[in-house]
């Protein structure tokens, strides 16, 4: 059986179905092949004052999943609201935390970032305002790689004195 969080449209009609012909819950989950617990929730979070209807089980399902925190989606005022704390160079932890104490609303920073993202794919420059972005680097291609490397060393094969270990711990004892 599918674990499924919330019934869908043609569940729910079967479900309403079974259950107005006066099944039982677990027969009714069995029919539409979904667990018996996801029936009772449906039947739970949707009754209204005239027992359960499959019309206003809908609108009670899709009141309650606009009203959850997690259903904000980037709407324009809200892109417009991100795009002018990213230009007085927020960073997005910094917005994120900054839209969830001052408007309630809960937007990850990753989220932000994939705006971001997208902006810059379309050729829009937040990406400009991000506090990484500004490092100027050394471009290195078609040189060899100095990284690392001591100026003027000398090797030890080269040396004029010679170097053994014995004398050199007994030396410093």
């Amino acid at each position: 059986m599918p674990d499924s969080a919330f019934l869908k449209i043609s569940s729910a009609k079967l479900e309403y179905a079974f259950l107005k012909a006066g099944f039982s819950q677990s027969t009714t989950a069995f029919e539409i092949d979904v667990h018996k617990s996801t029936v009772s929730r449906e039947i739970r979070r949707n009754l209204g004052k005239k027992g359960y209807r499959l019309n206003q089980a809908h609108v009670i399902a899709i009141t309650r999943h606009h009203r959850a925190d997690k259903f904000v989606k980037m709407t324009h005022q809200l892109l417009a609201i991100i795009g002018n704390l990213i230009r007085n160079d927020y960073s997005p932890q910094h917005i994120s935390d900054a839209l969830k104490r001052n408007h309630r609303i809960r937007i990850s920073h990753e989220t932000i970032y994939q705006h971001i993202l997208s902006d810059k794919t379309t050729g829009g420059i937040l990406y400009q305002h991000l506090r990484g972005s500004n490092r100027i680097r050394k471009k290195r291609y078609g040189s060899q790689s100095l990284r690392g490397q001591i100026p003027g060393r000398v090797s030890i094969d080269s040396s004029s004195t010679p170097f053994s270990l014995e004398t050199s711990f007994s030396d410093s004892a």
